[in-house]
């Protein structure tokens, strides 16, 4: 573990003495430690009847992009030509036959996918 809060940087101010204190540590990987742009405390932002400071954290993390996946608007589809270049394909596959094996349905069900497709 590294230590991401230089050393020396006070973070609790005593009650009774109000000494300042080095009580809170702000811990992280090797790995991890480049990403850390600053990592300190801001007396100015402590609220009222609190005793332990913010710590103030900025990181550089990079977030992965979602992927954005095609949807199709089957409202806006030809049916007509859709149908007819479907059944040209349909034409292409043998004759149905009962599909006994697992083999067989497997075929069958990836033949009818690209069809479709």
């Amino acid at each position: 573990m590294v230590l991401a809060l230089p050393k020396g940087i006070p973070t609790l101010q005593s009650s009774s003495s109000k000494n300042w204190t080095h009580l809170d540590n702000v811990l992280c990987t090797d790995h991890t430690v480049d990403s850390f742009l600053l990592c300190t405390t801001n007396p100015a932002l402590c609220g009222p009847a609190t005793d332990h400071l913010p710590i103030l954290s900025i990181l550089t993390l990079e977030a992965p992009r979602a992927m954005i996946e095609e949807k199709h608007n089957y409202h806006e589809m030809d049916w007509e030509v859709f149908n007819e270049q479907l059944a040209l394909e349909l034409d292409k596959l043998p004759p149905a036959q009962p599909l006994v094996t697992d083999e067989k349905f497997q075929t069958a069900a990836l033949a009818l996918t690209n069809a479709i497709r």
